[in-house]
């Protein structure tokens, strides 16, 4: 078969490109929120539509379209158009990438862009766009358009409320060495030529229309789906449990988490890590401490219904677009403990479904605060499973936010567009692959080397020995040269806190 034959489907429906800013998909396996989402759009909806994914891999530092049809996934390196890989904010235009982009437009009959970021991407993509006369919609996922700080943390690692205020330009050009105001005139321009802008919350919404409010924003909130958890009457136990969940960042509270643990020792307050902590190492002390590590998304209702959890706290200090975990606790009827930033407050408050602390809240107010829920507060704390239960088939499932996509694609797809006859995308074998991945050379046995390092007391000498072995079996793997900084960190860094 021909790599055009591959191709073969690709009249059969319409045609989406989605633009994303990195790809790394393994179904069950640990994926990030935005490509999360847009493999539950894919998968809800690719018998209406193919969908082809450009991104950028930091495998390969290539840039690639990945497209998914009904009988094959096939992936096709697009060019090395080397974006800036330390500051990709730098660069924000590419005339080769424009050719290669419109190019592979014509080549795969696109009818819509659908742009969920734009980090190692370039803005020609909104002009190639207008140029070809296709519809462009996008999604905001984190705040990248707004500054490139992404999540608005500021310089001095300080939430910014507010990406247009007066120290803005000041923080812009400390962290980044940038103009804020030309970088949002830029993405400006360019959102100003899409059809249609999504926001996943209302506080999303808010906070972008504050930097461009010409924009008309509507927002689709992200669906999930898991198994209906047991409406059951919740018993109080000797031990009040509060979980943290997902991947504990900086910015996701760490700082609170790693208090937090120490100040409930002797408490009949026990804490319950489900997922793993940035650079640092908790261990389990059986009583008021227990780290259950990494979890797949469809363990979490019998991990917490299993460890009797009573309440998950999610203390980002930065503003979240939609936070997944919060639909997983409410999901499985856990109320919630946030800061007040950003969508997970905005949600929690919408249907009452726990408690708002101020985002200055450090790890004694916390326990003051979780402590009172578990004595003279707990009928306080039953009323938010009772509002959750109220609300829990309002909550957006994955199959009502398809619907809601299609109802967009369909009104923006026009009914007929002209294509030239562009044979050039399919004309080297070799830039095709079969499957998402480009170079898996060396990944698996990367990952068993890894965790035979971490789990087995291996002398130094007999590391740097695997690590030669290793380097000389897989000599075009892009592990090759990252192999010795990832084991020896995996080894070494990790502080354990007792």
């Amino acid at each position: 078969m021909s790599i055009k034959e591959l191709y073969n489907d690709i009249d059969k429906r319409p045609n989406i490109l989605a633009v994303i800013h990195d790809f790394r998909y393994t179904k069950g396996g640990s994926t990030g929120g935005t490509t999360l989402h847009l493999m539950d759009i894919i998968e809800g909806l690719k018998e209406r539509y193919n969908f082809h994914i450009l991104y950028w891999s930091a495998d390969t530092h290539k840039h690639h379209i990945t497209s998914f049809f009904e009988q094959n996934v096939v992936t096709k390196i697009l060019g090395d158009f080397s974006p800036n890989r330390k500051e990709p904010w730098k660069r924000l235009y590419c005339n080769d990438f424009s050719v290669a982009v419109a190019n592979a437009i014509e080549a795969l009959k696109i009818d819509l862009i659908h742009v969920h970021h734009l980090k190692n991407m370039f803005l020609d993509i909104f002009e190639v766009a207008q140029k070809s006369n296709i519809p462009i919609t996008y999604t905001i996922h984190d705040f990248y358009a707004a500054c490139p700080s992404i999540n608005l943390m500021r310089w001095d690692n300080v939430s910014c409320h507010n990406p247009n205020c007066r120290e803005c330009k000041t923080c812009a050009e400390k962290k980044f060495g940038i103009a804020i105001n030309k970088w949002q005139k830029e993405f400006g321009t360019a959102l100003s030529s899409v059809n249609s802008v999504i926001a996943p919350a209302e506080s999303t919404k808010e906070i972008f229309n504050s930097v461009y409010p010409s924009l008309n924003i509507s927002v689709i909130e992200h669906g999930y789906d898991i198994e209906p958890c047991i409406q059951r009457e919740k018993k109080r136990g000797d031990m009040f449990n509060i979980a943290f969940v997902g991947s504990i960042t900086r910015i996701k509270g760490l700082d609170l988490f790693l208090d937090f643990v120490k100040i409930t020792k002797g408490s009949n307050i026990r804490v319950h890590l489900f997922g793993t902590t940035h650079k640092v190492a908790v261990k389990s002390d059986g009583v008021n401490f227990i780290n259950h590590g990494s979890y797949k998304r469809e363990e979490l209702p019998r991990l917490l219904i299993s460890n009797n959890i009573d309440v998950v706290c999610l203390p980002s200090i930065c503003a979240e677009t939609f936070s997944y975990t919060l639909s997983e606790s409410l999901l499985c009827r856990v109320p919630v403990i946030g800061l007040n930033i950003g969508a997970i407050a905005q949600r929690i408050k919408a249907i009452d479904a726990g408690w708002v602390l101020p985002v200055e809240t450090d790890a004694k107010e916390l326990f003051k605060a979780v402590k009172l829920l578990s004595k003279e507060n707990y009928r306080e704390y039953l009323e938010k499973i009772e509002n959750i239960d109220k609300n829990y088939n309002s909550l957006p499932t994955v199959v009502s936010m398809c619907e809601k996509y299609n109802s967009l694609y369909s009104s923006l797809i026009k009914d007929e567009r002209v294509y030239s006859n562009n044979s050039s995308f399919y004309e080297n074998a070799e830039d095709f692959v079969m499957g998402i991945e480009i170079d898996k050379s060396g990944r698996e046995e990367y990952r068993t080397l890894r965790d035979r390092i971490t789990s087995e007391n291996l002398s130094f000498k007999e590391i740097i020995s695997e690590i030669k072995i290793f380097r000389k079996r897989y000599p075009q793997s892009k592990l090759r040269n990252k192999i010795a900084f990832k084991l020896l960190w995996h080894k070494f860094s990790h502080k354990n806190i007792q």
